[in-house]
């Protein structure tokens, strides 16, 4: 799809698509408890159906420019992310980063649909001055949920608080 996106509008665009309730702002419809982002109409189902299921891919460090050219040039060398991307939503001119352009924090971004500023991840490492400690947040990988703003939540967060506590959802690290 060649639309214009950021990294904000994934968490909402998922949420929507999943049947997330939504609450009323000036800014569209939110799914989360904060949010910055929009919900992507474009990469919806046009007859509104809801997935069963929905999956993420991010493929850290891949240039989306590289990712394209091999995907119309070479798809038999990426046989199976050809097939995923062939098969769901793709963006054809990327999306807007996060500032910094970097992985703990861009990631936080698309987990929770709010810019760093928001959600407080802006470094992989940082200074916590409450406790006077260098706090190492990339390396903590599973344990960087805590240095959240604790006005956001992540996808994660949301579908339990939708779906209930029982709801399975999954993040697979390299």
């Amino acid at each position: 799809h060649a639309i214009p996106a950021r990294h904000v509008d994934i968490a909402p665009t998922l949420a929507h698509a999943m049947g997330f309730p939504a609450s009323a702002s000036e800014r569209g419809p939110i799914y989360l408890k904060r949010q910055d982002g929009r919900v992507l109409e474009a990469l919806l189902d046009a007859a509104g159906r809801r997935p069963e299921r929905v999956y993420m891919i991010l493929l850290d460090g891949l240039s989306h420019s590289e990712l394209m050219h091999h995907l119309a040039s070479r798809a038999g060398a990426i046989p199976n992310i050809a097939a995923l991307a062939g098969a769901g939503a793709t963006l054809s001119h990327g999306s807007i980063v996060n500032f910094p352009s970097i992985t703990w924090p861009s990631h936080s971004t698309i987990m929770t649909g709010t810019w760093c500023g928001h959600h407080d991840i802006v470094n992989p490492t940082y200074h916590d001055r409450e406790s006077r400690q260098s706090v190492p947040v990339q390396g903590l990988i599973f344990d960087t949920e805590r240095y959240l703003n604790p006005e956001v939540e992540t996808l994660y967060e949301a579908f339990k608080r939708v779906y209930g506590a029982d709801t399975l959802t999954a993040s697979i690290h390299e």
